[in-house]
């Protein structure tokens, strides 16, 4: 058995960078199934009436906006800008999502190492239930490293 996480992270676009992201969309020609699949949890049907769009993306959402945003040019100057900084957006929102994985992988690898270490090759999964009975939180938050720099500071001093 595994338990599975999905991270995901809800961001707000204006109505010009949905309009610009809806074009793009469905000139791609693969990528378009994302707007009648409902990839962004609506079907771009409302610009004139919002002004912000709230959508909820994961890697593949991501993934799907850079491929469309990167792939196709227009050659319109202002359009270019407008498409670099809703770029710039995507990536920073990437990123974000990418250190949360690896902070779930991270307490996985431990989890899994405290886990060999007690119980050897037993059947465990992790989720963050079964890690924080294993590791309590007191554990995490003590700081291993303030003894190794009184040392260095006494090795410096001397």
């Amino acid at each position: 058995m595994e338990v599975l996480y999905d991270i995901r992270i809800r961001v707000s676009i204006n109505d010009i960078e949905a309009g610009l992201l809806y074009k793009y969309l469905k000139m791609h020609p693969v990528e378009k199934r994302c707007i009648r699949e409902g990839y962004f949890g609506y079907f771009f049907k409302d610009f004139p009436q919002k002004r912000e769009f709230d959508l909820m993306l994961n890697l593949e959402t991501i993934d799907c906006c850079l491929r469309v945003l990167e792939d196709q040019d227009l050659n319109d100057p202002l359009e270019n800008l407008l498409k670099r900084d809703l770029l710039e957006k995507i990536y920073q929102w990437a990123d974000i999502i990418n250190k949360e994985e690896y902070a779930i992988e991270y307490f996985q690898s431990n989890y899994y190492a405290i886990c060999l270490e007690k119980y050897g090759d037993e059947d465990t999964y992790f989720s963050f239930e079964n890690f924080l009975k294993e590791k309590p939180l007191q554990s995490l938050n003590r700081k291993p490293d303030k003894e190794r720099l009184s040392i260095w500071r006494r090795l410096k001093n001397f």
